[in-house]
């Protein structure tokens, strides 16, 4: 790395221009801001009191960035060598038992039996390969209409060079080989290496230093060779040195050349005009307007997207069908391949059957074909065996180790050696005739011939200028991470007969191209990574975990890197008006120590259509930007899935039209441009994201690849979600990545692709009109998202290499109220998945009939799951206990129906008890039916060996056989299929978690997860449905406090359960409809008014404002009614009324409050007094009040508190900071409370330590001690009280932030960024503008939502039931058993043990696929970090380096000054040399470090040299 280049980590810079350079924002120099402080600091830091104790120096420590253990590079390294050994051994075997094929087909004096075999053998040979590729091609195109076929002039050429080969290849082995000795015969295939020699000699490589020159010199060392193997072969076979030509042939159609024309052929141009829309193809066009797939010359992080291999659409002037269009995942290869098999195998059979006519002696092909099933098992039949065996092997092997990046030492070097290996062990006689003792070969098998020197100089010549050129080339190649077979050659597919040649000329190469004229390469393209997260009210401890874990990601991105980051945190209701909430403030507070920003200061403030927007750029060598998004709730709508909207359109159409070239062209393409998705409480680390981007990168088919996630936290209930996690990572995640795709990406920690997000973008931000629409879009964003995608097309991963850490639900109640979104969310989505999975399938190849019927079990089996645990939990008692069975699943019913009950019509404290409670005692149950069940296995395994005893009763002698059990399955095999199926399951689990060795303590967790398995498949389920009405999120949720109680006399409560019991035939009103409740509420309230006219309401104390008991029967809230009428008759119905439109925004200030009487509107302000008497005097006591403390005000009419509600939703919230007062006065000051001096005075609490009663005083004490009875102000005091204490340090740095923040230059938008200030605007009118609570849909959505409760009450009672009433009947029937059980019990085994074995079938796939990514990302020495597709770490900083940029960090002030000014000349320099701006005020981020001014060890050395001077 330049020393020019580098940074300086964290060093201080004053201004805003110089540390606000922000992705996709403005850069505008802000006014210094000078800190005031109260009061000067002491500086105590001496005390040993104030200093870190050592466990919190080892706990605080920065720990730099660490790379993989020795292990792991010595287990790649041995990885290496067993697959070099094996790639060698199995390609020397091919050869060495091919030509023991061969030495067959020599004829002596007449054709015998064994010449026909062996010729049959050497077709088969020839045939095998093709035939498997057959069928490997039909299996990968097999419904796939959207793969186009090859042209006629593709078809073509594909017919021409599969001609050539199966001639080449045919005369190769009929005659070339049959003619010569072993030795000639190996150095005879590598002849034709002089073709693809003077290709390379002509086109170059500019990647590979010398190429050119060591190519001539290859070129000569090949002719020579040539010229040896004629002179050999002309010597010892005249006759047949004509079939060194085949060779020759062979080599002409492997060329790169020809295939690289195929693939151009096959090229279709993407067009509206005249086209049919095929089925099934989905969009996969990008911004640069042409799409190609694979690697190319000079890229070693992103350049297989534009591989010869891939499918490249030529850009036109007409605009992109977003139907019509190719894949992008090179499929087409197949079906070139399935043509050139079927081409081969013709012309195979053709060219054999001409040959041993008329070309191999007295052989007929008549008599060849009666022969060809009379094979003898002696030597020429093991050739065979091992040579096929062998040469699949060698494929598979070579295709691995490029595929997991061992290609230079498991793949070059065996290619290179395995025909130098084969001649000697063919030379030596030693060795040969151990083969040959080993395979039954004949005689003359081992070499005798005379020209032994010269095939040896041959082979020599030969590998040497294969070495030059090849081994140079493949040494050199751009490695990418776990490319697929298709990626790294030509056709996937092997030649057995040339093997190791094959591999030469089919692999592909980095520099290889389709289109010679294509001169964009993906080495000039860049990667783009938005790490975008949605926060609300998350913890300090969940929020600094993110920002570290955001923090390693700037430190560890190296400048030289091709990727660029940037992270945009969305934070909901983080800003009321122009003020901070308390967690925005929070998360502030933490970016000092979790990302190193010494002065918030530098920051840029900018006020926007949604709220506010603070940016900063992170110290780190790439010098990332970081902005947090605060969300107001009156301007944009809340909850996860609008945040997801805002940063997924912001992305999409803003920044990334940003970053663009001179020509407008976007630098970065979508199908490079990813969006990491995080939650607010989520630790990853940068090896996890390089593990992602790997897998977005291979595939450009692939929409989004989620990670591996771990829950954090303490408890039982954590317990059970870390063996619940475990097993659904382990076999449903992983079989959905086998079977088709993965269903869901959580929002926690995957990256999604940008044109992935671009094509369902539309359908994600609709609006739910719906009930069902609401389960799918609001209680599981996540997963409707991912199903969007699946149903467009694009296909999911799962990576399991990735990891990353979430804090998951500690507390009963918050967990059950996140699987009630879960739950319902996801039956939701897989009945859609379902009903719509023809149209998916026909857009989506992936969707598989296997997947669709796995998917369809696993919804049966979540419908039928309560009735099946009722079934278990009963027998299980009655082989513990005893019980009956059918009491038992009576019982449980009972108790589902009373919990159902519960939760139909209590409230949520009611739901969580009695939940906790039924979930306690079946915690017992289970304890009793897991004895039960060990009981009974016992019992069978006792019985499995059946104890025979002999006893003797008078004289009599007894023999007593123990019996087989019930239910045993036969007499043979006395074990039932419960026992059976459990030592299966649990055998499975071990296996399982030894697979997994470092999640093999979650098995720990199962015990918890046993115990509570009717709770989470019984109680939740019933908790789910029938809470599907309730639209709240559920975790982190605000509760709502009310200013004013309401308060009811005795009377009211007996009245409605009078009502309730001798009113229930009246007509009830609409539900739902808040005037007809308002109307009731008045009409009820008027009669007790009439016959109690003594007994008005009032807030504090009675029934309504301004009364008491005893008093007047006319209310006082009913004079302020009337008169409010009376004002309102009088003015003029022409006369326009006052419109508070969302855009209208009031000013308002803590210090300065509004009075009630001004905040008004002017046609209300006679409830100024009403407001008054009740507290409510100002905006700083308004803002304590709700829609419910308006009516129990006494505000009636629903239009005029619905008005005066959103006015003081504007109101910004009023904070008392957490303090001890200096003194009384300040305090009630602060609170807006000093009225009440005298009265505190009176009550002698005059000083602060005389303040120290207050925190002991009830709401009956303030009244009668203190005199405070407006509702208002005791709720201001009471509040006052809570928060009247010594500040914690967190709160202390908080309110410290917030004056810091608060001076900060406020930016807007609308001046400096017009572009980005209507895109907001125009994407908040689209989709984000919050509903009207009196215009939305909330209420008919309500009643929809009860009625698909109902619905889902009903089907889920009533299959459920059928099931319990099939199974308990069929089980009591002794006529109707099958292997000691009822008949749908064995199909509910066997279909729950397909299931079973299929997940842990696709757990051992993911599980290989897993081991390959883990040994292609390590490095082979030590220190290095892992290998990535998309590497950004930073490698090249050195610990001096670091040394002295430590040092430059606490250089004097003077020196720093300086540093900066030289920084500013440099930047005015570079921007001159730079391209205009395309945006006002927008920065063209290009990745520069933070710090650009002299090098660090020069600005160092300057330093100390200014000091001696």
């Amino acid at each position: 790395m330049d020393p020019s280049s580098r940074s300086i980590a964290s060093s201080p810079l004053p201004t805003v221009d110089e540390r606000a350079e922000l992705s996709g924002q403005y850069t505008m120099a802000s006014p210094e801001v000078k800190v005031k402080r109260k009061e000067e600091e002491v500086d105590v830091s001496y005390l040993s009191v104030k200093k870190q104790s050592k466990i919190e120096r080892c706990t605080n420590k920065s720990t730099p960035h660490q790379g993989p253990t020795k292990l792991i590079v010595i287990l790649k390294w041995a990885t290496t060598l067993i697959f070099a050994a094996v790639l060698l051994a199995s390609l020397v075997l091919s050869k060495i038992t091919l030509f023991g094929l061969v030495q067959g087909l020599k004829i002596e004096k007449e054709v015998t039996s064994r010449n026909y075999q062996a010729f049959f053998m050497c077709l088969i040979t020839l045939v095998a390969p093709n035939v498997i590729s057959l069928l490997r091609s039909i299996w990968n195109i097999i419904g796939r209409s959207d793969i186009p076929w090859p042209n006629k002039k593709a078809a073509g050429l594909i017919a021409l060079t599969t001609a050539l080969e199966s001639t080449g290849l045919c005369i190769v082995i009929f005659k070339t080989l049959a003619s010569g000795s072993p030795a000639s015969g190996f150095s005879a295939m590598q002849i034709g290496f002089v073709l693809p020699i003077l290709f390379h000699i002509k086109k170059g490589n500019r990647d590979v230093s010398f190429f050119r020159t060591f190519s001539l010199l290859s070129m000569m060392l090949a002719i020579a060779g040539v010229g040896l193997v004629i002179y050999i072969y002309v010597k010892k076979s005249n006759e047949d040195a004509w079939s060194l030509v085949g060779v020759v042939i062979v080599f002409l159609s492997m060329l790169p050349y020809l295939n690289k024309k195929i693939y151009g052929l096959t090229r279709t141009p993407v067009s509206t005009v005249d086209q049919p829309i095929p089925t099934g193809s989905i969009n996969r066009s990008n911004s640069s307007g042409h799409f190609s797939q694979g690697p190319s010359s000079g890229s070693d992080y992103n350049s297989f997207n534009s591989m010869s291999s891939g499918i490249s659409i030529a850009s036109t002037n007409t605009e992109p069908d977003p139907i019509n269009n190719i894949t992008s995942d090179n499929a087409v290869v197949w079906k070139i391949l399935l043509i050139s098999s079927l081409f081969k195998i013709v012309f195979i059979f053709v060219v054999s059957s001409l040959l041993v006519q008329y070309g191999m002696g007295n052989m007929n092909f008549i008599d060849a074909w009666n022969f060809h099933l009379e094979w003898d098992t002696d030597g020429l039949f093991w050739f065979f065996i091992v040579h096929i065996t062998t040469s699949v092997l060698a494929y598979v092997t070579a295709v691995f180790a490029c595929h997991t990046c061992m290609d230079r030492g498991a793949f070059v070097i065996p290619l290179i050696f395995s025909s130098p290996v084969s001649c000697v062990l063919l030379v030596v006689s030693i060795s040969c005739t151990y083969i040959r003792n080993a395979l039954d070969g004949t005689s003359d098998y081992c070499e005798s011939s005379t020209y032994i020197v010269f095939s040896v100089g041959a082979m020599v010549l030969t590998t040497l200028s294969i070495c030059f050129v090849y081994g140079r080339l493949f040494w050199s190649v751009k490695r990418l991470v776990l490319l697929k077979e298709i990626q790294l050659f030509w056709l996937p597919t092997y030649n057995s007969v040339m093997l190791e040649q094959w591999m030469y000329l089919n692999r592909k190469l980095s520099h290889e191209t389709e289109d010679d004229d294509e001169t964009l390469t993906r080495s000039d393209e860049k990667t783009r990574v938005y790490i975008c997260t949605t926060m609300y009210r998350e913890s300090r401890k969940e929020m600094q975990q993110l920002l570290e874990s955001i923090g390693k990601i700037s430190q560890a991105t190296s400048d030289k890197a091709k990727i660029h980051f940037e992270s945009h945190v969305f934070l909901d209701g983080a800003v009321r008006g122009d003020e901070l909430t308390e967690f925005a403030l929070q998360l502030i507070s933490l970016l000092k120590d979790a990302l190193n920003i010494d002065f918030i200061l530098t920051c840029t403030k900018t006020t926007t259509p949604y709220g506010l927007r603070l940016g900063w750029k992170l110290p780190g060598p790439c010098g990332m930007t970081f902005t947090i998004h605060m969300k107001d709730p009156k301007k944009v709508k809340k909850k996860k899935r609008w945040s997801q909207i805002m940063y997924m359109s912001y992305v999409l159409d803003f920044l990334s039209k940003q970053h663009v070239d001179r020509d407008g062209n976007p630098i970065v393409k979508d199908s490079d441009c990813f969006i990491l998705t995080t939650d607010a409480d989520v630790k990853f680390t940068p090896e996890s994201v390089e593990a992602l981007l790997d897998l977005m990168k291979r595939d450009t088919s692939v929409g989004a690849v989620c990670a591996r996630t771990y829950p954090l936290g303490e408890g039982p209930l954590v317990w059970y979600q870390k063996f619940e996690y475990a097993i659904g990572h382990w076999f449903q995640k992983a079989a959905e990545h086998v079977l088709g795709s993965v269903l869901c990406a959580p929002g926690c920690f995957s990256v999604y692709r940008c044109s992935a997000l671009k094509d369902i973008i539309p359908t994600y931000a609709s609006s739910v009109e719906r009930a069902f629409e609401f389960l799918i879009k609001d209680m599981g964003e996540d997963r409707w998202l991912c199903t969007l995608m699946v149903q467009s097309g694009w296909r999911i991963e799962y990576c399991a290499a990735s990891e990353n850490e979430t804090y998951c639900p500690e507390e009963f109640e918050e967990f059950y109220k996140q699987r009630r979104r879960w739950i319902a969310s996801t039956l939701a989505n897989i009945i859609s998945l379902i009903k719509e999975w023809s149209l998916i399938r026909t857009l989506n190849h992936r969707v598989s009939y296997l997947f669709c019927i796995y998917q369809i079990f696993l919804l049966t089996s979540t419908f039928i799951g309560p009735s099946t645990v009722i079934i278990i939990v009963a027998g299980g008692l009655n082989y513990a206990w005893d019980i009956n069975v059918v009491w038992v699943v009576v019982l449980q019913i009972l108790v589902c129906v009373i919990y159902a009950g519960i939760c139909l019509f209590m409230n949520e404290t009611w739901q969580m008890q009695s939940g906790k409670i039924i979930t306690f005692l079946y915690a017992i149950v289970m304890t009793a039916v897991v004895v039960g069940i060990a009981e009974q296995v016992a019992e069978d395994l006792i019985a499995f060996s059946p104890d025979i005893k002999t006893e003797t009763k008078n004289n009599i002698t007894v023999t007593i056989t123990t019996e087989f059990p019930a239910g045993a399955i036969s007499d043979d095999f006395p074990v039932s299929f419960v026992t059976l199926y459990l030592g299966l399951l649990i055998a499975v689990f071990l296996l399982t978690g030894m697979l997994h060795p470092s999640e093999f303590s979650c098995l720990l967790n199962g015990i918890t997860y046993l115990l509570c398995l009717p709770s989470g498949y019984l109680v939740l389920n019933i908790y789910s449905v029938v809470n599907i009405t309730d639209r709240s999120w559920g975790t982190r949720e605000e509760k709502e406090h009310n200013s004013v109680k309401k308060t009811k006399p005795w009377y009211d409560g007996v009245e409605t359960v009078m009502r309730k019991i001798f009113f229930c035939f009246d007509k009830k009103e609409t539900e739902g409809n808040p005037s007809n409740v308002d109307m009731q509420d008045e009409k009820s309230k008027r009669r007790r008014s009439e016959s109690d006219s003594g007994q008005p309401q009032n807030l504090s104390k009675s029934l309504g404002p301004g009364f008491k008991f005893g008093g007047k029967s006319l209310s006082r809230s009913q004079s302020v009614e009337q008169r409010m009428e009376q004002v309102n008759e009088e003015k003029d119905e022409d006369v326009e009324e006052e419109s508070y439109s969302d855009e209208e925004e009031e000013l308002y200030n803590e210090l300065d409050p509004t009075a009630v009487e001004d905040w008004l509107p002017k046609d209300m302000k006679g409830y100024a007094k009403l407001f008054k008497d009740n507290g409510y005097e100002n905006t700083n006591f308004l803002s304590m009040l709700t829609d419910v403390d308006l009516k129990r005000l006494g505000i009636k009419k629903v239009a005029q508190r619905r008005n005066l509600y959103r006015k003081i939703q504007n109101i910004p919230e009023f904070t008392i900071p957490v303090d001890v007062p200096k003194d009384l006065s300040s305090w009630l000051h602060q609170i807006g409370l000093e009225e009440y001096k005298p009265n505190f005075r009176r009550n002698q609490i005059k000083t602060v330590r005389d303040m120290e009663a207050l925190k002991s005083f009830t709401i009956k004490e303030i009244n009668e001690d203190l005199n405070i009875t407006k509702p208002g102000h005791v709720r201001r005091l009471q509040d006052a009280i809570k928060r009247l204490r010594n500040p914690t340090h967190d709160e202390r740095v908080i309110t410290k932030f917030k004056e810091e923040i608060s001076q900060a230059f406020l930016h807007d938008l609308r001046s400096v960024n017009q572009e980005e200030n209507k895109f907001w605007k125009d994407l908040i009118r689209a989709c984000l503008e919050p509903a009207s609570d009196a215009f939305g849909f909330e209420e008919i959505l309500k009643g929809k939502l009860q009625n698909l409760r109902n619905e889902w009450l009903m089907v889920s009672g009533i299959v459920n039931c059928l099931w319990i009433v099939i199974i308990m009947t069929l089980s009591s029937s002794i006529d109707l058993q099958i292997a000691g059980t009822n008949p749908l019990s064995l199909l509910f085994l066997i279909v729950f043990g397909f299931l079973f074995v299929l997940q842990f079938s696709c757990m051992l796939v993911h599980r290989f696929t897993t081991l390959s990514h883990f040994i292609a990302r390590a490095p082979y020495k030590f220190g290095q970090n892992y290998r990535s597709s998309v590497s950004f770490l930073s490698r090249d900083v050195d610990s001096e380096e670091e040394l002295l940029t430590r040092e430059v960090r606490n250089l004097q002030p003077q020196f720093l000054k300086r540093i900066r000014n030289q920084r500013k000349q440099g930047k005015r320099k570079k921007s001159n040399s730079k391209s205009p701006e395309t945006a006002p005020l927008i920065a063209n981020h290009h990745g520069n470090d933070i710090y650009t001014g002299p090098p660090v060890k020069e600005a160092y050395e300057e330093n100390m040299l200014a000091e001696r001077g």
